[in-house]
């Protein structure tokens, strides 16, 4: 997660710093205080010199910068009044004026949604005007317009609820996680404060104890020499070191003054943390009581769809609604998202897992335009993210409504539909590379068959195919972690996958074992000089190898 606040220190124990320059500063210090309570901070705080300012929180909100288009989804993230204030920004390039920004914060309050607000405001004269694209606005805030209709307005807005409910989860989740790092972040300003006086006193005490140390020589000195000449040097010294003790006096009460001023911060931020802290509990109670409403909902559901009459049974009153095939079927992709969401890892992971890949297509000669990257089960879309973002032209293709939602509100190029049914419409030596990360052992024998045959007729000459796949080499992985996804059938041993791969007439067929940012567990190995070294560190092996292996290769 990247840093949005920064901090600042204090000024540091400078022996030539006069009476006139810390006052200086110290004006400096409540002025800029003054200044910044009504600010609006377009961009991360940038931290000034050091000495001029106190560190201190200024929200974990990312600010968005200024550009022609944004996703819908950078604009929802934000709350309330801040809100508000970062669509009048975003949209119409301007702050609100007080009565639009009263009129809106209070229609947001009252239940209006946020899509709604931005689509007012997106296609408002002035909307038009200033041109800023929204992907992915359009769609649900004419959803939303036409749930005010008559008659189909009703199954407008049970669709949107529907939707909603479905999605619930994951917005509560994401709510917990951002007011979650708020408090972190305001606990580590908290434990900065504490740290930059506790290093201020420190300084203070050494710089007494160097006083009381040079007191003590020059007290030394005086008592040794009897001459007048010694006596008349240590009056001097001692006039210097009475002028020395009054500026550190006048030091030590700035000092002191400057941690009073620390404590009254601390305790701001500790009186602030305070309802965030009861925020965070309510939310949890809440967001366990959806969850079990939610559930209790998905079990009715289902449960009226199996028990629905089939045609061979009779007629279904027209006034009976009863939960279709595919109502159960969103549930279930809802629940699989879920569970990736749980136990796959967070976005970034998946791309910093999938980088290396880049390379396999560089390697393969592939450059951003030199066709088409089609990635097959591709999920939330992470590998997608990646691909656009380094210029190349990448579609992918699943069966999972849920997931193939989340990526189009990322602006990515998905389609429904079974994957070998998929290539198996498209025509010949049309795309450049197909890659598939953990689909392989979810397919049947000859399903796998069919999906290579297929593959190996609509990739290029010279294009590539990556299969990633769970590694049983792995003994956790093959004998536990792989039956953790209930949806998988079976490992496919890396030496076998190769050679279907091989005999399916791709070339070059090559195994990488992939560890990198897997979180594969370090067993260290014992030297050759304890008994039974050999064999234990053979075991030590099973449990260390890699937890992935992708096949690549190439169609001549």
């Amino acid at each position: 997660m990247q840093e949005n606040s920064r901090v600042t220190t204090l000024f540091p124990v400078d022996a030539d710093l006069s009476i006139d320059e810390l006052m200086q500063r110290v004006r400096a210090e409540v002025e800029l205080r003054r200044s910044m309570h009504d600010d609006w901070v377009e961009e991360e705080a940038v931290p000034v010199a050091k000495g001029e300012r106190l560190p201190r929180w200024v929200g974990s909100s990312r600010r968005l910068p200024t550009k022609p288009f944004y996703q819908l989804g950078e604009l929802l993230q934000f709350t309330d009044e801040e809100f508000i204030s970062i669509a009048f920004r975003v949209i119409l390039r301007r702050p609100p004026d007080e009565e639009s920004g009263r009129h809106y914060l209070h229609a947001l309050r009252a239940g209006r949604n946020k899509i709604q607000i931005l689509g007012d405001l997106r296609f408002s004269e002035e909307g038009w005007k200033n041109n800023v694209h929204i992907n992915g606005l359009m769609v649900p805030y004419k959803l939303y317009g036409m749930a005010d209709r008559r008659f189909i307005g009703r199954f407008v807005r049970l669709a949107l609820d529907l939707g909603r409910l479905l999605r619930l989860p994951h917005r509560l989740q994401s709510a917990e996680n951002s007011s979650g790092r708020n408090v972190q972040e305001l606990g580590g300003v908290v434990n900065k404060l504490g740290e930059v006086a506790e290093e201020r006193l420190a300084q203070l005490e050494a710089a007494r104890a160097q006083f009381e140390t040079r007191q003590a020589h020059l007290e030394g000195e005086v008592a040794n020499r009897a001459s007048a000449a010694a006596l008349q040097a240590a009056d001097e010294r001692a006039k210097n070191l009475a002028a020395l003790a009054a500026a550190l006096a006048e030091r030590a009460d700035a000092f002191a003054a400057r941690a009073d001023a620390l404590a009254v911060e601390v305790a701001k931020l500790q009186a602030q943390l305070a309802p965030e802290h009861a925020s965070i509990q309510a939310l949890t109670v809440d967001s366990h009581g959806h969850r079990r409403s939610i559930l209790d909902l998905q079990r009715k559901l289902m449960t009226l769809a199996r028990a629905a009459p089939t045609p061979t049974e009779g007629v279904v009153s027209p006034n009976v609604v009863v939960p279709s095939t595919g109502a159960v079927n969103d549930i279930l992709n809802a629940d699989y998202v879920s569970f990736e969401d749980s136990f796959r890892g967070e976005r970034e992971d998946i791309k910093q897992r999938c980088a290396h890949y880049l390379d396999s297509l560089r390697d393969a000669s592939i450059e951003p335009g030199d066709g088409l990257v089609l990635d097959l089960g591709c999920g939330r879309g992470e590998w997608l993210e990646l691909l656009l973002e380094k210029g190349y032209a990448a579609r992918g293709v699943d069966l999972n409504a849920a997931m193939l939602a989340d990526s189009r509100d990322h602006g990515l190029d998905v389609i429904e539909a079974d994957a070998v049914s998929y290539i198996a419409s498209l025509p010949d030596a049309s795309v450049a590379a197909i890659t598939s990360m953990h689909l392989v052992e979810h397919l049947p024998h000859d399903v796998l068959i069919r999906l290579l045959d297929e593959a190996f007729r609509v990739i290029k000459p010279g294009g590539l195919i990556v299969l990633e796949t769970p590694n049983p080499e792995n003994i956790t992985v093959g004998s536990c972690w792989f039956y953790l996804d209930p949806t998988h059938r079976n490992p496919i041993p890396p030496q076998l996958l190769q050679w279907i791969v091989t005999n399916r007439g791709f070339s070059d067929a090559k195994v990488e074992r992939l560890s990198e940012f897997r979180g594969v567990p370090s067993i260290p190995r014992l030297g050759e000089e304890v008994a039974g070294a050999a064999q234990i560190n053979e075991m030590a092996a099973w449990f260390t190898a890699a937890p992935d292996y992708a096949i690549l290769a190439r169609r001549a």
